[in-house]
């Protein structure tokens, strides 16, 4: 079987279905030309005339029509479950073209499922997040075979379930080491552990190099350093132009202070408390702190 080959889906076999109806219907002249194919009521007119037709058949040749019907209404009920065959958080690996279009990319193959969408007519669409994927994509049932399971992980950050939780844990991980690297802090020995095993699980799981891992959430954990400094040194991470604290800011930082004192200019983050005193001005009593 070619590499892109798939099984026949519920939709080759009401394909099939409507050649054979294509093939009956052509052996009538057709109400002014109308087609099963775009007329719903013609379709349903044809179907029942083949039934019938089907059902002299069965008489004719000593086949029990309704034992054969009862065994399509069991096939039928089968093929139904089958077609949707990935729940919510099921681990999944693409397949067929959709792979190959992915590893071109140099994007990972796995993911698990994140949404279902059944539509009244066409295939189900199942929506799939893989490592370093800032939103879940599209693919159909035929893009998609059972992925390996994802061995639960414990770390200092608790039990890691799934790879979506692995991914979230290892990228708070090695934010936290790189902040502590930033402030030239020697990085918690738990932060050290956790990214070395949650790395390791997730290049496994993925069939990817760690290296490949670490580039796929790269961005994650750069937004996510980015975070931590801020929380840490607000005015420091503030919108480029902005050389002074924000009123929010400085709330946050037990203001009321000078500006001029907690500047990154000055050199230093003041302490004071109360605003500096001016001639024939005496400084507002109690606390602006909200």
């Amino acid at each position: 079987m070619p590499e892109d080959a798939r099984p026949p889906s519920i939709y080759d076999f009401a394909e099939y279905a409507a050649r054979a109806l294509d093939g009956y219907q052509d052996q009538f002249v057709s109400k002014a030309g109308l087609d099963h194919r775009t007329n719903e009521q013609y379709a349903t007119e044809l179907l029942a005339d083949l039934l019938g037709d089907l059902m002299h058949y069965a008489q004719d040749r000593g086949v029990d029509f309704e034992s054969a019907l009862d065994i399509a209404r069991q096939d039928f009920a089968a093929e139904q479950a089958t077609e949707t065959k990935f729940l919510i958080t099921s681990p999944v690996r693409l397949v067929g073209r959709a792979a190959q279009e992915a590893t071109r990319a140099g994007l990972p193959t796995c993911g698990m499922v994140t949404g279902i969408l059944l539509p009244e007519k066409g295939p189900t669409d199942y929506y799939v997040r893989g490592l370093g994927d800032s939103r879940s994509h599209r693919f159909i049932g035929d893009d998609l075979t059972p992925g390996a399971p994802f061995t639960p992980i414990p770390t200092y950050q608790g039990i890691v379930e799934d790879p979506l939780a692995a991914e979230v844990a290892l990228i708070n991980a090695t934010a936290r080491v790189g902040a502590a690297d930033n402030r030239e802090m020697p990085p918690r020995l738990e932060d050290i552990e956790d990214h070395h095993v949650l790395l390791s699980a997730l290049a496994t799981w993925n069939a990817m190099d760690q290296e490949q891992v670490s580039k796929l959430i790269y961005p994650k954990v750069s937004a996510r350093l980015h975070e931590l400094e801020s929380a840490l040194d607000p005015w420091r991470h503030a919108s480029p132009g902005n050389d002074h604290p924000t009123p929010a800011q400085l709330a946050a930082q037990d203001f009321p202070t000078s500006v001029e004192a907690a500047s990154p200019e000055s050199g230093h983050v003041g302490s004071r408390t109360t605003p500096p005193q001016q001639p024939n001005r005496t400084p507002r009593a109690g606390s602006a702190r909200h």
